[in-house]
Order: structure tokens, then sequence, then C-alpha cells
């Protein structure tokens, strides 16, 4: 098992805050349906999705619980990536399984901070801003736009 934070307060909007609030105060577990819905039709627009995934949110916590079997480590990352860069998730339980044979060196993980582009943190960790390609396709689907990094995104950045 392993426990992944993230900012609660960046990334994609997948549920309306207002249509939360109320969930919250009605039905807190129809709030978590709703958002594990939405995480699920995430991965599946982004090709993510593999038989046996199961999404967990428990809205308390704001955490997300991932399990079941993955094809290899970079799906793996790129699951756990896609649910924990979304507004109102803190953290994500990853104990998803891909096969010994499919396990590669984990990514390592960035958190954006204000003013970083893709360049700039490319010069940080490989010493070389033309590396940025590198960690934009390290990070597709999630990203469609070298220019699209926002503070408290959550990038893999492979090794």
């Amino acid at each position: 098992m392993r426990l992944i934070s993230f900012r609660g307060d960046a990334g994609e909007q997948l549920v309306d805050p207002a249509s939360a609030a109320v969930a919250m105060q009605d039905d807190f577990h129809r709030l978590e349906r709703e958002v594990e819905q939405a995480l699920i039709d995430l991965l599946q627009r982004r090709q993510l999705a593999s038989a046996g995934l199961v999404v967990a949110f428990d809205a308390g916590t704001a955490t997300v619980t991932l399990a079941g079997p993955v094809a290899d480590q970079i799906l793996r990352e790129k699951i756990i990536l896609s649910c924990g860069n979304v507004q109102g998730v803190c953290q994500v339980v990853d104990l998803l399984d891909a096969p010994l044979s499919m396990r590669t060196r984990r990514s390592r993980l960035y958190t954006v901070q204000a003013g970083d582009t893709l360049a700039s943190i490319a010069v940080c960790v490989y010493g070389d801003a033309s590396q940025y390609r590198r960690i934009f396709e390290a990070n597709q689907p999630m990203l469609s736009d070298p220019a699209q990094v926002y503070p408290g995104l959550t990038l893999r950045l492979p090794a």
C-alpha cells in the first residue's frame, strides 16, 4: 500500500461544488458515489480504465482508494495521478497490482509550483530544457498541451 498526497484545491473539477455542498448535507454516500462515478468516467475518457479496477472515495477524508490489476507501472502511475489531480481529492491510497514482470522503476512525482513550466522543471531534473517533451509525453493523456501546467498539479517525472 502506498499513500500519495495531493493538493485538494487544485486540479480538474469533476463535481459541481454547489451540488457537492447539498449532497454533503443531504446524503454523504450519494456524494461519494457521484465522485467515484466521475473518476471512473474520467479514467475511461483518458483510456486508462482497466477491467477489475475499483475506485472508492471517502468524502470525510477526501481520499480515493484504488485497487485491482493494472497492466504495468506506467498505467498505475497515470491512474493515480488522474484521480489525485482532481479538486476535492487530498490523498490516493494505491492498492493497484501490476505484474512483477511489468514493474519498472517508479517515476518521481513533482508538484508544480507558481512560475514553473515544463522547461524549467526539465532543467532542474534533467539539466536540459529540451527534455520538457519527455515530461509532457510521460503525462499524457492528463496533459494535452505543454503549457497546461498550473500550481498544485502533480506530474510524473520519468527516471
